[in-house]
């Protein structure tokens, strides 16, 4: 089963993730990010369209649908971060660990055994993802490479976090039809 062919589906690599530039001046809150998301739907020429976003860009997305909500027609966010949506499930430490310091150490692991919590953490079945010792290794230094995105990002999620605009208020200026997904076997939720 595939989608429609006649649907154009846009895939963006947002600013200071996968290949993408970083600069460190520029505000990688779900706000900031809403506005570079906006920024490509002028340059494409985007009307009224669809918008699906899943984990961090579930937030831009409910960013994008409350300050832009006369271009979409829908929204999906699929396991959006909602902290109050988090209170009973295994992220529950380290959603409170990033309200209290603004660090949210499991997304962002210093050793190899940081790195299999992690997976033991985010995956539903993290049997099917098993690493040997030097492969997470290789995979850390990878992610030490941009240690600093990271590090900023966290920071302006934390502004975010700490104003009145956190998701679960987003929902409130949110007036296009809106879906939210969570698996039923989601782990952190």
């Amino acid at each position: 089963m595939g989608l429609p062919r006649q649907w154009r589906i846009l895939v963006l690599d947002m600013p200071g993730h996968g290949e993408s530039s970083f600069d460190p001046t520029q505000d990688y809150s779900p706000f900031g990010m809403a506005e570079k998301v906006d920024m490509f739907v002028e340059a494409v020429g985007l009307e009224r369209f669809h918008l699906v976003g899943e984990s961090l860009g579930a937030c831009i997305s409910a960013s994008y649908g409350s300050t832009y909500p006369h271009k979409l027609d829908s929204l999906t966010l699929l396991c959006p971060p909602i902290t109050h949506r988090l209170s009973n499930g295994v992220a529950t430490k380290y959603i409170k660990e990033f309200e209290v310091t603004g660090q949210l150490s499991l997304l962002f692991p210093q050793c190899p055994d940081e790195f299999q919590q992690m997976i033991d953490v985010v995956l539903y079945n993290p049997s099917l993802f098993t690493f040997h010792y030097r492969m997470r290794q290789a995979l850390l230094s990878l992610q030490m490479e941009h240690y600093h995105h990271f590090d900023k990002i966290q920071k302006d999620l934390r502004k975010t976090q700490e104003g009145d605009r956190e998701v679960r208020q987003l929902a409130k200026n949110i007036t296009m039809p809106l879906f939210i997904l969570w698996g039923q076997h989601d782990r952190v939720r």
